[in-house]
């Protein structure tokens, strides 16, 4: 039998696993539209698996309620429009504006995406995730001298 801190830690980390495992998958959502675009025509990711929209190859895939996938999609082209280098398509753009114009296209969503990359924040929280709670949160940061301790929890 486990006891409380292990079992704790057991949920914590499945729990970890399944917010990672949520990021690689709106990712690939956001990539799979990307390869999916009206443009590809029949050549498209989702209509070569004879899905109409990329939405329905990720509603397939997953298992998920048609709403939650194309939340899923939405979420990750708004990832890809924050760093169009995650979608192949990078190089294009850079050698065409260079360094400049990328920092200028950068969209105002663009840190949010990275955070939720980074899995400091959760697509489906408005507040800090809990994956960073043992961390200080900005009002403590805020409120500490520069080389002192951080309170501790």
């Amino acid at each position: 039998m486990l006891g409380a801190d292990k079992l704790v830690d057991a949920v914590t980390a499945a729990s970890d696993l399944m917010r990672a495992a949520e990021r690689i998958s709106i990712v690939g959502a956001g990539i799979a539209a990307a390869r999916s675009t009206r443009d590809a025509g029949q050549d498209g990711l989702a209509q070569e698996r004879g899905h109409r929209t990329s939405a329905g190859l990720v509603q397939d895939i997953a298992g998920i309620s048609r709403t939650e996938a194309q939340r899923r999609v939405r979420l990750g082209l708004s990832l890809l429009e924050a760093d169009p280098s995650a979608a192949g398509n990078g190089d294009a753009a850079e050698s065409e504006f260079g360094d400049e114009g990328r920092a200028a296209r950068r969209p105002w969503h663009a840190v949010l995406s990275e955070a939720m990359l980074q899995g400091l924040i959760s697509p489906h929280s408005r507040t800090r995730s809990s994956a960073v709670s043992d961390t200080p949160s900005t009002t403590d940061r805020m409120h500490t001298r520069p080389g002192s301790q951080q309170p501790s929890s």
